[in-house]
């Protein structure tokens, strides 16, 4: 060996070592990139296990507070529903506008309009339609439907609730929403698929084949769906009633590494907004159920992201509600959430 490699030599063992014991003042090691994370002790908010890194997440701000009763300015919670026909709330809500929403107070058979001030604007009376109307839709403001899950009936009405068409057969449906066309998608999981009828039950056809499909329509035609692989999530539109018809628009990768296996537990379609900004949110959770990362993207129509946040949730009320969250036409994602005497809502937001 000539002298020129013995002082190389000597030159890359002495920079080798001023690196380890750099790394090794700092308490870590040089392979610290390649090993998972200390992980650390789970944090409880909400009564849910969360991942330490989720300690900064977004708490939900909140918009409404109404108190449970039977009066007008209220709606039924446990107390109230002497039947057992709810959960101990209201199934489902709508916003109207920043200052508006639709409430659903299966309870005193009322779909009950209230205003910033948390007062009844306006409501719709339930009362010939049955026990546990569990969910509703609204097109252009002028029109309702209003699922009957006991009979499993819809009945489609005008906006003062005078009942102009009943639809049957849909005992086993989830949930419901207008198209752009004013007609019905039922989530029906009898059908194998999501169904589309008209106002007056007119099959007009099944989005079939794929149990991934949510019900949330793109303003370019289709619906949205997610599908799960591990540490990877795709946002796709199936464009008709064809199974083959899906596109992949957008993809979401969990990218951090862990003591545990951490996968993508669930994840839902919740809506658009008034552009047509499409809604995601994700969960990453582990086999002990701690929550590593739940975040909600935000996606053009063409699925390009325009920006997402990873907020705190409040624990899943009723596994059996129609919606998770609501989208307000503003953007803001809408909860609801109760205490020992109120029913509220809140919201997060993407900045």
């Amino acid at each position: 060996m000539n002298i020129k490699n013995i002082v190389l030599l000597i030159v890359v063992v002495v920079l080798a070592s001023a690196v380890w014991l750099f790394m090794s003042q700092r308490g870590a090691s040089v392979f610290d990139a390649d090993k998972p994370a200390d992980d650390g002790k789970p944090i409880m908010i909400n009564n849910l296990k969360y991942h330490k890194n989720m300690a900064a997440a977004q708490m939900p701000s909140l918009l409404y507070e109404i108190p449970f009763g039977n009066e007008k300015d209220e709606v039924g919670g446990f107390l109230q529903d002497l039947e057992r026909y709810t959960e101990g709330m209201p199934w489902t809500f709508r916003p109207v506008s920043e200052d508006k929403v639709w409430v659903l107070d299966s309870v005193n058979k009322r779909l009950k309009l209230f205003g910033k001030d948390n007062k009844v604007e306006n409501q719709i009376v339930l009362a010939e339609m049955g026990h546990n109307i569990m969910d509703f839709a609204v097109y252009k403001n002028d029109t309702f439907a209003f699922f009957n899950n006991v009979s499993g009936e819809i009945f489609v009405t005008d906006k003062n609730g005078e009942i102009k068409n009943v639809l049957k057969g849909f005992v086993t449906a989830t949930s419901m929403e207008f198209n752009s066309k004013g007609e019905l998608l039922v989530a029906l999981p009898v059908a194998k698929g999501k169904v589309c009828v008209d106002q007056v039950g007119q099959l007009r056809g099944i989005y079939a084949g794929n149990q991934t499909l949510s019900i949330i329509e793109s303003t370019a035609g289709g619906l949205y769906g997610l599908q799960f692989a591990d540490k990877k999530a795709e946002l796709f539109i199936q464009k008709d009633y064809n199974a083959t018809s899906t596109v992949k628009i957008a993809e979401f990768e969990y990218e951090l590494i862990h003591s545990k296996d951490v996968w993508f537990s669930g994840g839902e379609v919740y809506g658009c907004d008034e552009k047509g900004n499409v809604y995601v949110g994700l969960v990453v959770c582990d086999i002990d159920g701690i929550i590593y990362r739940e975040r909600i993207y935000k996606c053009t129509p063409e699925g390009k992201k325009l920006g997402s946040v990873d907020i705190i949730s409040s624990p899943v009320l009723s596994p059996a509600a129609p919606r998770k969250r609501v989208i307000a036409s503003n953007g803001q994602i809408l909860t609801a959430n109760y205490s020992e005497d109120l029913y509220m809502i809140s919201y997060h937001e993407i900045k």
